[in-house]
């Protein structure tokens, strides 16, 4: 009798850098499995000023670009400076991929003063 193949549950992390969070930009990374998207990080590598950057994620499978449901955050102006971080709000729905889809991270550049910004996606595989 043949056993089942049971892949584990795993927790995983991937990174992107992006290089102005001032600027509407998006960064992209490709999947190496499938999984769910679980929540993102942002850190910002000096202050930004002027106005609030809004952030958001989606997945691009088959060529259909799909917004994740709940996984948005903010880049704050107010108090920001070098090694702020921010923490995007949970996915809720629309967070499963698989192997081949892109995770889309964009800033809708809103704030001023150029900042690179490093982008942690925290995933859920099996």
């Amino acid at each position: 009798m043949a056993y089942p193949v049971i892949d584990r549950f795993y927790r995983r992390y991937f990174t992107g850098t992006m290089t102005d969070i001032s600027t509407a930009s998006s960064i992209y990374i490709a999947m190496p499995c499938r999984g769910r998207v679980v929540r993102a990080y942002v850190t910002i590598a000096n202050a930004i000023t002027s106005a609030d950057s809004a952030l958001t994620a989606s997945i691009i499978s088959g060529g259909t670009t799909t917004a994740i449901t709940g996984m948005t955050g903010t880049a704050t102006n107010s108090g920001s400076g070098a090694g702020s971080v921010y923490t995007m709000s949970d996915a809720t729905a629309a967070r499963d991929f698989v192997d081949g889809d892109v995770i889309v991270l964009t800033s809708d550049g809103a704030s001023s003063t150029a900042a690179v910004a490093q982008w942690t996606l925290l995933v859920h595989t099996y």
